[in-house]
């Protein structure tokens, strides 16, 4: 089912899927989203999919992260492990046969079937990325 490999930094360049977290108001609730690293994340999507106003979702800072996952590296951290959050995976990576993700440091990766990665996680499916502009 998963087979540890070197890091995708070090074999593509960049990241295939990329974990980020985010806090919804003053709840203090982590949600661990995941999408392909060439997209960029929709917060007001993702407060669709939580029920709340858009103003109530944003990023976490990297001294939210160092203190909340002081197990894995800033910017490594996987979609489960450490901490029990809520994950949303990205429609796009949810259709993908498989995945790559950061394994807690970026030095290794784990590739996994992606509806191994929603089983294991119990991950919400959303569109939770920005339209690509039209080329013309």
């Amino acid at each position: 089912m998963t087979e540890p490999e070197p890091s995708p930094q070090r074999r593509l360049g960049r990241p295939l899927t990329q974990g980020c977290v985010q806090r919804p108001g003053r709840l203090l609730q982590r949600r661990r989203r995941l999408f392909a690293a060439s997209e960029r994340i929709d917060l007001h999507k993702v407060a669709g999919v939580l029920g709340v106003g858009g103003k109530q979702v944003h990023l976490a800072s990297e001294d939210d992260l160092a203190r909340d996952y002081p197990g894995f590296e800033l910017g490594a951290v996987p979609p489960f492990g450490g901490r029990e959050d809520r994950v949303i995976l990205d429609e796009r990576l949810a259709a993908r046969d498989s995945v790559v993700l950061e394994a807690g440091s970026h030095d290794w990766s784990v590739r996994l079937k992606a509806a191994d990665l929603v089983r294991l996680t119990s991950a919400q499916v959303a569109d939770i990325t920005r339209e690509k502009p039209a080329s013309g």
